[in-house]
């Protein structure tokens, strides 16, 4: 949006509402004086204050040289960086009255992007005519004229507040001193209409000062009645993702300090992994160490605050962008972009898609890009499930620096999570057992089981027992026994095939979760660049247990339906993406494999024949592993979870087993 303005002077509605709030105030007066009580000390107006901010930063900002050409009325281009849109209009007021006969542009940047030529006809005219010409904006480079960028004489930016103006401030509307040291670090994170609000009537010096103190803590906080830990206390995260927390800690303090430049910091990433991992509470973990505001946004939000136009969802991404960066130029914010995945990647859209979503992609690389943008102050994280979905010009130096993986917590990292949210209440408990029964769970997941297991001891008014949390992580499993056998059988062929093939089978649970009624973790194949041997010995894993189940029980069950995808997505992408079936063809990227399936009959056929051939294969390999398979299965349905050495012993030929029985029973003699 742009506002011109030959001299200065605010805003019809500003003016509107700043009368509206005069005339209540002049009216809680007059009913004061009329009832017999004291008269209060005449407030000063909203207006006198706001512009008296303005003109004390803009003073502050401008070299002394400069304001006399200004009074002057000689021509010069000044383009000045506000923190925020809320500064436009006091600021332009500040220099119409510092300038009468200058012509300022205010842009906010918001509502319709304007061209970059867009008003060089008139900043040409007014210096060609000989006045002083002012732009001001948040984001001088991108919103302002590109001609007022070129021939700008001084850049400034207005900084936050100072001790000065503060002090000036306290002595023009506040009562009694100021205290001799008193610090401006506050106001650093606060709007104009929050200073403001701060200058009450009758207030004193110190009350106001108390009131900026109180309101910066309360922004600064991520809720009012949040308890996230800081990072240093947050447990269950170890690895690249702390590190690169701890890290910007100690560089976020230095910055502060004034000792290193913004640049040198790696202040932006990208978390991802699977759904329940923590990435969000990580933020909200590293604003509250950094002593920043968390901002949060997402494409969603986008929607749910516009009209859903084209015009309107790129004006609420302004908006949470410029919310932010105000923040940030007070001091310090954090702003996380959730689900960044929702940005479609433009190089697997279609050209319908491509149409709409291509000119809001573009809005926010350019405001990401901290070449285009100045963002110092400000830490910029995006969080997902899916990173490779992710356009790759949002993932590189500049916007988002790096992606950081934030993978499935240890047994070690999961039992520090749930002694945290249990807040003690078990701390000689060993934990470690009953967190490995609910393999595969997420810190999400933990933090829920502590919730429960509270709330089952708070209703029955005692402390919390170790029997709350067994009941809510694995409660008594009501399913019927043809079904847990089923399921334990189905379980113990992933667990002895994949021990056959040499991969490393870390636990075998019953416990339920969700939709899943029981799950084997097996290591992940040691390439990242797998061959077409190590993708087919993967899918031979994902079909033992339909072969167990067939071998054991004479019929395999519907319980195989996730194995089956897993499967054929690994034959298909061997045959359509990475070269390893008979042709050499790249069709379709990995994650596209399974709906080519459906359309493609030739792949389909070829799909099949792979995937028959492996699966006979499997057979074989149970059916002469059978009695593993049933010793794993008996075991797994009797204890619901086992684990590494106990799944080794059991996969174990009895030949071997008794052999090294025998070799302990020697040495121990």
């Amino acid at each position: 949006m742009t506002r011109r303005r030959s001299v200065g002077k605010t805003d019809d509605s500003l003016d509107e509402a700043i009368a509206a709030i005069a005339d209540l105030a002049q009216a809680d007066a007059g009913a004061a004086t009329t009832s017999g009580k004291p008269e209060a000390p005449a407030a000063a107006m909203p207006s006198e204050i706001v512009q008296a901010i303005a003109s004390a930063a803009l003073d502050a900002a401008l070299p002394k040289s400069v304001r006399k050409r200004l009074a002057a009325g000689r021509p010069i281009a000044i383009v000045i960086g506000v923190p925020s849109p809320q500064w436009l209009e006091p600021i332009g007021a500040a220099v119409g009255a510092l300038s009468p006969t200058a012509f300022v542009l205010e842009r906010d940047g918001g509502k319709k992007a304007k061209k970059p030529d867009a008003g060089d006809d008139e900043v040409a005219a007014a210096l060609v005519y000989g006045r002083p010409v002012i732009g001001a904006s948040p984001a001088p480079d991108r919103a302002l004229p590109a001609a007022l960028n070129a021939c700008a004489d001084v850049r400034v930016d207005i900084a936050p507040i100072n001790e000065t103006i503060v002090r000036g401030l306290l002595r023009r509307f506040a009562r009694g001193r100021a205290p001799r040291n008193l610090s401006a670090a506050p106001c650093a994170s606060l709007s104009i209409a929050e200073i403001v609000s701060c200058f009450r009537r009758g207030s004193t010096a110190r009350e106001v000062l108390a009131g900026f103190t109180r309101l910066a803590a309360r922004k600064s906080a991520t809720s009012a009645l949040d308890d996230t830990p800081s990072l240093e206390r947050l447990p269950g995260f170890s690895g690249a993702a702390r590190a690169w927390g701890e890290d910007l800690v100690v560089n976020f303090g230095r910055w502060r300090a004034g000792e290193v430049a913004w640049r040198s910091l790696s202040a932006s990433a990208v978390l991802a992994g699977p759904p329940g991992t923590g990435k969000t509470l990580f933020a909200k973990s590293l604003a509250r160490s950094l002593g920043v505001a968390l901002h949060v946004t997402s494409v969603g939000d986008w929607f749910a605050h516009s009209d859903g136009c084209l015009g309107g969802v790129t004006q609420a991404l302004e908006s949470a962008w410029n919310a932010a960066l105000a923040d940030a130029r007070g001091g310090g914010a954090l702003l996380l972009i959730d689900e960044l995945d929702a940005l479609p990647d433009r190089a697997t859209m279609g050209p319908r898609a491509r149409e709409w979503w291509a000119t809001l992609i573009a809005h926010a690389l350019t405001l990401f890009d901290g070449a285009v943008t100045a963002r110092d102050g400000l830490v910029l994280m995006g969080a997902t499930n899916f990173a490779a979905h992710i356009d790759a010009a949002l993932v590189r130096p500049g916007r988002f620096d790096r992606v950081i993986e934030i993978p499935p917590p240890s047994v070690e990292n999961l039992v520090a999570v749930l002694n945290f949210h249990l807040d003690g209440a078990l701390a000689g408990a060993d934990l470690k057992p009953l967190v490995q029964l609910a393999g595969g769970a997420t810190p999400a997941a933990a933090a829920g089981w502590a919730r429960q297991a509270k709330a089952i001891a708070a209703a029955e008014r005692r402390e919390v027992a170790l029997g709350d949390l067994v009941a809510v992580i694995a409660p008594p499993d009501e399913r019927p026994a043809a079904d847990i056998r089923r399921i334990a059988i189905h379980e113990a062929g992933h667990v002895v095939v994949a021990s056959s093939l040499g991969r490393a089978v870390e636990s075998v649970t019953l416990v339920p979760a969700g939709v899943v009624a029981g799950q084997t973790v097996v290591d992940a194949v040691g390439s990242i660049v797998p061959t077409a041997r190590e993708l087919e010995r993967g899918a031979m894993v994902s079909l033992a247990g339909r072969a167990a189940e067939q071998i054991v029980l004479g019929a395999p069950s519907a319980a195989a339906e996730g194995d089956l995808a897993r499967a054929t997505a690994a034959v298909a992408s061997a045959q359509a993406s990475s070269g390893l079936g008979r042709s050499l063809v790249h069709v379709v990227p990995t994650d596209g494999v399974l709906a080519l399936i459906g359309r493609d009959p030739a792949l389909r056929r070829a799909v099949h024949r792979r995937l028959e051939r492996l699966y006979s294969q499997v057979v074989r390999r149970v059916a002469r592993r059978r009695a593993a398979v049933e010793r794993v299965a008996d075991a797994l349905a009797q204890r619901r979870f086992l684990a590494g050495d106990e799944l080794k012993a059991l996969v174990a030929p009895r030949r071997q087993v008794r052999q090294e029985t025998g070799r302990r029973g020697r040495a121990s003699r």
